[in-house]
This record gives C-alpha cells, sequence and structure tokens, in this order.
C-alpha cells in the first residue's frame, strides 16, 4: 500500500457504518489525515504534536517526565484527560493499555508474534456508539514504519513514516502520517501510533 503523498495516489478508506472508538466527539464524518511529529530537544521525550492536514491542533500526547514505566497522558484542547498510555511490565509478548482518569482499562493491546513485523491485536468498548466489544487488528513493518489497523478485514486507519523531514535528521524526531477512515475515533488511532513507535523503540532496546 502507498505512502502518504506517494505517486500512486493518496489513500482513500471506506467509511465505516457507525461509530467506532471510546470518545463520540473525536469519530469525525470525514477521513482525517494527522500529522503526528515528535518533539525535538524536549525535556519531557515523546510528546507528540497532533494535527491534521491544515494544521489545526486536534489533540495532546504528553510524556509524563522520568516516570518508570514511560507514560503517556492523552488530552483533548480543552485540557481534558482522555486516557494515559501505559505498557504492563514484564509482559511477553508487550502489552499496553489505554487507562482513563478514573483509573479504568478503556483499551487494551496484545502483541502476538511475528518475525519482523508487528501484530497486534486491540480490545475495547465501542461506548462511541453501540457498546459493542471491538476488536481491531495491528499489522506493520518495523524497518519501514508502517502499519495498517483493520476491523472485521477492513481497513480503519493507516500509519507511514515521512522519511524526507529535516527535523528528524536534526533532532532525531519522527513524524508519521495517519490516515483513519470516517467514523473511526482518532485519538484512539493516534493513541496506537505513538504505542507503534514506543514498541519499535522498545524493540530496538
Amino acid at each position: 500500500m502507498p505512502h502518504h503523498g506517494s505517486s500512486s495516489g493518496p489513500i482513500v478508506l471506506a467509511p465505516l457504518p457507525y461509530a467506532v472508538g471510546i470518545v463520540p466527539s473525536f469519530c469525525v464524518n470525514g477521513q482525517k489525515t494527522l500529522v503526528m511529529k515528535e518533539k525535538v530537544w524536549a525535556l519531557a521525550t515523546d510528546n507528540f504534536h497532533i494535527h491534521d492536514e491544515n494544521n489545526v491542533e486536534l489533540l495532546q500526547c504528553k510524556a509524563k517526565v522520568f516516570s518508570l514505566h514511560h507514560q503517556k497522558y492523552f488530552y483533548d484542547m480543552q485540557g481534558n484527560e482522555l486516557w494515559s498510555l501505559k505498557h504492563k511490565p514484564f509482559s511477553i509478548p508487550r502489552q499496553y493499555y489505554g487507562e482513563g482518569p478514573n483509573g479504568k482499562e478503556v483499551f487494551h493491546v496484545q502483541g502476538h508474534w511475528h518475525l519482523g513485523g508487528a501484530r497486534m491485536t486491540v480490545s475495547f468498548t465501542n461506548t462511541a456508539s453501540n457498546n459493542e466489544s471491538i476488536e481491531l487488528q495491528l499489522s506493520g513493518n518495523w524497518i519501514d514504519r508502517y502499519c495498517t489497523i483493520t476491523w472485521k478485514d477492513q481497513p480503519v486507519a493507516q500509519i507511514t513514516r515521512d522519511f524526507l523531514n529535516a527535523r528528524q535528521i536534526l533532532g532525531d524526531a519522527d513524524t508519521y502520517y495517519v490516515t483513519i477512515a470516517p467514523g473511526m475515533d482518532i485519538a484512539l488511532i493516534a493513541s496506537l501510533c505513538v504505542m507503534f513507535d514506543e514498541r519499535d523503540e522498545a524493540r530496538k532496546e
């Protein structure tokens, strides 16, 4: 599948039959492409600027400085905490989860063994619409930093990396383009992109 901006044309994802996610207000009608830039030389490493293709900031991801388990906190633009992204220590394969401000788990990511690539299952209750149990499948390539997220075999998001980014060269910070299908929770997908990046960094350790 093409990277963002490739000569084969832009990525187009089919709309979902209904909202799928955790936060209804983040399940937008039209397709969205998020531009996620890791802050360069920041004290709190792995903070991300998250905005759309028109440079409108949509949500914030902040790392907790000196956190033992590298927690990432996600906020809407009114400063309300959505959840924190954490990983379960000593879990093999590595597991992640989102914890709401009330301390309850809002989504869970289970890694699977797969040679040379990423395979993960994302589980959550669809509080954005009908409260059904949802499973998303994430599959990707560590080398290209590319992955596809599907629901019932339908692509709901694609994550690609910008390889020609001067900020990346100067400050060792990555930029991701995240294309999200209409009706999918963009905050949840942004969190999975951050998780994908963190999982890749952990793999290198």
